[in-house]
């Protein structure tokens, strides 16, 4: 989610920027209008010529080092890694944060701010020892401005671990999750819908490392967290009912992960209808559960309706589609199909090349 986090550091910038740093300045006014009309179509570069604009009437009006200037200089840097050019952002994210620096002094929340931002522009470029480096420090500036258990720390503490995650330091990612969620619990209580975020970052921490006994309670709760937010019929509650029944799966208690999968099946179907790709993604996840314990029969059955959900639009296959046809082919084989199995297994082989070939 490095976008969010992006966003979460605009944010705080905005909220330091005094309301009166725009004056009455129109012009400015009017090329930041400009801009934000085409951001939402994503076309971030050609937003840039109108906050270059904005930037340089700032500069003329209120001089290099002013709120405004690093907003706009933040601003514009935002606009290149929204873009993906994260060469050209870095420059103006420096920029914005000396900027920042001379306003403020070095140990202030918008100087953390803007470390983070730079810091999250070193990551996209895979530079994670300079990444590291910035988020330590502002992790260092709010500690210091705002106390151990500030619930501003939890931003910088999830970009840290998420950090480590891009580099598979599983171990060094743990503890800055763990007191992230710490944080959340200690101010608003165990089970507000405020822990759901870091409560779901630590557990798929410990899934992804094998630890599904570690993950097993904490996705119990994220599940009875979000039902008890958004009601029993949520997508978002069919979400965290499918990840809790692939987690059963995990651990091999397929009898308590079916009733969880039939449920986000139903949630799903009645809000999204019966030939939504998020219910072949339900059907298939039924799907293994059945064919995992041998009961073949149901297993072909939940396979080939979300397979026929998936044929309905070959153009806009979802993620899953080649599992759901690899597993359907083992299936195949299993019951003595060995030549329709090589069929089904070569859609799913060709898919995957597919994949492979965009991502490329």
């Amino acid at each position: 989610m490095p976008f969010i986090r992006w966003i979460g550091c605009i944010l705080v910038l905005a909220a330091l920027l005094p309301a009166a740093a725009f004056g009455n300045s129109s012009p400015i006014e009017d090329a930041l209008q400009k801009s934000a009309e085409l951001k939402p179509q994503e076309r971030y570069l050609e937003a840039v010529p109108h906050t270059e604009e904005a930037l340089k009437l700032g500069v003329h009006e209120f001089g290099l080092i002013h709120p405004l200037v690093a907003k706009l200089l933040s601003q514009l840097a935002g606009l290149y890694a929204a873009a993906g050019q994260y060469g050209d952002a870095e420059p103006f994210y420096q920029r914005a944060l000396e900027v920042q620096v001379r306003l403020l002094g070095p140990d202030h929340l918008g100087v953390a701010a803007s470390l983070s931002e730079l810091a999250l522009n070193d990551q996209a470029q895979g530079r994670y020892g300079e990444a590291e480096a910035g988020f330590l420090r502002a992790l260092a500036i709010v500690e210091k401005t705002h106390g151990p258990d500030n619930t501003l720390l939890t931003s910088f503490l999830n970009s840290l671990a998420e950090l480590y995650l891009a580099e598979d330091r599983y171990a060094e990612a743990e503890p800055y999750y763990q007191r992230a969620l710490a944080i959340v619990e200690k101010a608003a209580g165990p089970m507000h819908d405020f822990v759901s975020y870091p409560l779901y970052k630590l557990t798929l921490l410990y899934q992804s490392q094998g630890k599904y006994a570690d993950a097993e309670p904490l996705s119990e709760r994220l599940l009875a967290i979000r039902e008890k937010a958004l009601g029993s019929n949520h997508p978002d509650v069919a979400q965290r009912l499918n990840e809790l029944a692939l987690l059963y799966r995990s651990l091999g208690k397929h009898a308590e992960a079916v009733p969880l999968s039939e449920r986000a099946l139903e949630i799903r179907e009645k809000v999204f209808g019966p030939e939504h790709p998020d219910v072949a993604a339900t059907l298939t996840t039924l799907a293994r559960l059945h064919h995992d314990q041998g009961d073949h029969i149901v297993a072909e059955r939940l396979y080939r309706r979300a397979l026929a959900i998936d044929s309905k639009a070959p153009d806009e296959l979802r993620p899953g589609a080649a599992e759901t046809l690899r597993n359907y082919a083992d299936l195949l084989r299993q019951t003595g199909r060995d030549a329709e199995a090589d069929e089904w297994q070569a859609r799913a082989d060709a898919i995957r090349e597919m994949r492979a070939e965009e991502i490329n």
